[in-house]
């Protein structure tokens, strides 16, 4: 897996700050302008901006998105749920 450095921001959901991306289905990839980001506090759905910046993905993009792509967003959303270390808001986050 790899990590890249992101620009500090707050999701638009829970406020969870995050500052990185790690690629979830391509070795070595660096997300781009328009792929799919997920909150690790909430796992709202996100699309990268050019500049790395995330916007919430709107219904028409979620609904598009291929099987695989539905298919990890939902093991995210399980993973998440049976997680032991309960809200990651953290730097201000107004989760």
């Amino acid at each position: 897996m790899r990590t890249t450095r992101t620009p500090p921001q707050m999701c638009p959901s829970c406020g969870y700050v995050f500052d990185a991306a790690t690629e979830a289905i391509e070795a070595k990839a660096k997300p781009k302008p328009g792929d799919v980001a997920l909150c690790l506090n909430c796992i709202n759905v996100g699309i990268y901006n050019a500049d790395l910046s995330v916007r919430p993905a709107t219904e028409a993009e979620i609904a598009a998105f291929d099987a695989g792509t539905k298919k990890l967003i939902g093991q995210a959303r399980i993973a998440r749920a049976s997680a032991p270390f309960g809200n990651l808001a953290r730097r201000g986050g107004r989760a």
